[in-house]
């Protein structure tokens, strides 16, 4: 046990330097691991030199099956949770959407970041594989933004050819959930006005984020009643992915308390 604890440890503190060299700690979140690996050193050191001990410090049963029952229950909720993160990161998407959503991402300034500009990319893919779908670009302006996200979105795809036309701008939105909600209220108005003959059909809808956030978005989205939402997965940060995907597990019970999902 010492021996998993000081690995453990070690390769928390490995992780953090990492993220801290890779961004700057652009992300407050990196220092997760940190705080990981202090924990383990704490526990490594109480079991190396006897500080801790069960039989000095007896509990009664009662609370010691309460605790290991919730540890337990933790631990498989977030396993579950992880198995479903993973598993949208791979789901095939139609090929024939009316409307594609891209979530925006943070902006430096007027400049797409480089997450950003993976979910941008996989949608210029997106559009030119599907010459009738609507780009949808969500995403107001935060700290640091000198413009909407959205309209720096609109300008990296314009600037790389795809029509003006075929590009609704929501700059409004200030997380996922009012991403979501935003677009899916100008979806419907342009769905409205298009041809006769698209009365009486629903809008068929996909959403482009980064991987690891495909299925917290699709869980939102249901839940604000879009059934049927496809998850067009861009690239993650293969350095940053474990932290990502670990972040989307607290995000998801936020959401969860909230009410978003």
């Amino acid at each position: 046990m010492n021996a998993l604890l000081l690995t453990g440890a070690a390769l928390s503190l490995l992780y953090f330097v990492v993220i801290a060299v890779y961004t700057g700690m652009g992300s407050s979140f990196g220092y997760i691991w940190l705080l990981i690996s202090v924990v383990l050193l704490l526990f490594w050191g109480l079991r190396r030199f006897h500080l801790f001990h069960p039989v000095r410090y007896r509990m009664p049963l009662w609370l010691k099956v309460g605790l290991i029952t919730t540890a337990m229950l933790a631990a498989c909720l977030f396993l579950f949770l992880e198995g479903l993160i993973f598993h949208n990161m791979f789901l095939p998407y139609p090929a024939d959407l009316d409307y594609v959503i891209v979530l925006g991402a943070r902006v430096d300034g007027e400049r797409v970041t480089k997450s950003l500009a993976w979910r941008l990319d996989k949608a210029l893919e997106y559009a030119k594989e599907n010459e009738e779908v609507i780009i949808v670009v969500s995403g107001g302006r935060g700290a640091g933004e000198d413009v909407t996200e959205a309209k720096a979105m609109e300008r990296y795809l314009t600037e790389r050819g795809l029509e003006k036309s075929r590009i609704i701008q929501e700059g409004h939105s200030r997380n996922t959930a009012e991403n979501l909600r935003n677009s899916f209220s100008y979806i419907v108005v342009n769905w409205t006005g298009r041809a006769e003959s698209l009365e009486g059909k629903n809008p068929r809808v996909g959403v482009i984020s980064n991987s690891f956030h495909i299925f917290r978005a699709r869980s939102i989205a249901r839940q604000q009643g879009f059934s049927n939402i496809s998850g067009i997965p861009a690239r993650s940060d293969p350095i940053l992915l474990p932290s990502q995907m670990f972040r989307e597990f607290f995000a998801l019970l936020k959401d969860w308390m909230v009410g978003n999902i």
